[in-house]
């Protein structure tokens, strides 16, 4: 009785004990996955992404009849960078339907795109 009294006490909601901030997107993330998804070659350039970055976004366009307008889903403060995180409804050439997601993380005027499992850029 005492175990399951604990085990309830231990999985059981607790308080937030520290005020919650909302983080706003960075306008640079949104200048980066626009450019990335619409494969805009010079914006990409523009912003500094490496050639590597900018073939990815090319391959992103090839491999998808239609790419939608990025939602940003969140923006989370992480040690130094700022993690943000989008979404896009995206239709295959064989007209079927699907979502990508990607993370990028913005620090001092740069871009990093993480690459993660499930996600357009994951080999």
């Amino acid at each position: 009785m005492l175990k399951a009294l604990l085990l309830a006490q231990l999985l059981s909601p607790r308080p937030v004990t520290e005020p919650q901030v909302a983080v706003p997107e960075s306008p640079l993330a949104r200048e980066f996955i626009n450019a990335y998804t619409a494969d805009d070659q010079a914006a990409l350039t523009a912003i500094g992404a490496p050639a590597d970055l900018r073939l990815l976004a090319s391959d992103l366009r090839a491999a998808y009849a239609e790419v939608g307008m990025p939602v940003h889903l969140g923006s989370y403060v992480a040690g130094g960078f700022t993690l943000h995180a989008y979404a896009a409804h995206v239709v295959r050439a064989d007209g079927s339907e699907g979502t990508l997601s990607w993370r990028l993380g913005t620090s001092g005027g740069g871009v990093v795109l993480f690459s993660l499992p499930g996600t357009s850029d994951a080999s």
